[in-house]
């Protein structure tokens, strides 16, 4: 997407919610299945594990001719060009990363049975499907960080399983208009469902020892406007869930002073799982009281 799409932002922002960079979005898959292959069968199905290993070892030694290549190139190119190069080896990284995936822990472990079988046809079969891969993911301990998106912010789709004929978007610029209301409700209702489900399969899965793995994550469920009929970005309604072994104290409605970034809440969230120091956003630093 592109172009400018709220608040003086590019359309881009609206799509992606995890960066590489600054400039650099990172590549979203909506398909379970191939979310699924590239995540525990290194992006094709039928190989087996040492036709996996041997082609991971080598996209890995391409990976390191062509940084090689790259570094050269710096040498002799304008400092706008080498900006370019700093994106372009910002995509190798997310490369490099996903090869990575192969070395997890329990990977070959996870039985084709697992892997989505069905075409998606409603949101909700879609948003299950991606949670059931997510939740695989933090099972398996392939990896820790995930973001899912339940849908682009400003999105027209048109909820027909739950009776919604008018786009999204639409119906959330509504005017107070009783109907439009209703339906936004109803849309609500139907992300917390899918949000809900996942948040079932990791609490009823093992973890360390007696906890579960809902106990040792944290989950942020949210967006990034709180009404949308006046477009607030102020005052979002977040909801944090899990963390029971880093100390999260569920259970509560917590309401943080006015003009709290909500970057502070993401730079407490990093706090927890050891990474201290960093710069996030607008953030001032690590949120307090949760």
């Amino acid at each position: 997407v592109s172009g400018q799409c709220d608040s003086g932002y590019a359309c881009a922002y609206s799509g992606h919610i995890s960066w590489e960079s600054e400039t650099v979005p990172a590549a979203k898959e909506t398909d379970p299945r191939r979310a699924f292959d590239a995540l525990f069968r290194g992006g094709n199905p039928s190989l087996s594990s040492e036709e996996r290993t041997r082609r991971a070892e080598g996209r890995r030694s391409l990976l390191d001719f062509v940084r090689a290549e790259s570094k050269e190139l710096k040498n002799r190119v304008s400092s706008r060009d080498r900006a370019r190069l700093d994106e372009f080896e910002t995509g190798l990284r997310e490369l490099e990363r996903q090869l990575s995936f192969k070395g997890a822990a329990h990977v070959e472990s996870v039985d084709d049975d697992e892997r989505p079988s069905q075409t998606p046809s409603t949101f909700l079969e879609q948003a299950n499907l991606l949670g059931d891969v997510v939740a695989l993911s933090f099972e398996a301990d392939v990896t820790r960080i995930s973001t899912l998106m339940y849908g682009n912010e400003g999105s027209g789709r048109r909820y027909r399983e739950i009776g919604i004929d008018e786009g999204h978007h639409g119906l959330s610029n509504h005017r107070g208009d009783p109907e439009k209301l209703a339906a936004i409700a109803s849309i609500n209702q139907l992300h917390a469902a899918a949000f809900t489900r996942l948040v079932e399969r990791l609490n009823t899965s093992r973890g360390v020892g007696d906890a579960s793995v809902l106990d040792h994550t944290m989950l942020v469920y949210g967006s990034g406007i709180a009404e949308g009929d006046r477009h607030d970005h102020h005052d979002l309604p977040l909801v944090l869930v899990g963390g029971a072994k880093t100390g999260l104290r569920g259970g509560r409605a917590v309401v943080h002073a006015a003009e709290t970034p909500a970057c502070d809440l993401h730079l407490e969230l990093l706090r927890r799982m050891g990474v201290e120091g960093r710069r996030l956003g607008d953030g001032r630093g690590p949120l307090t009281g949760i």
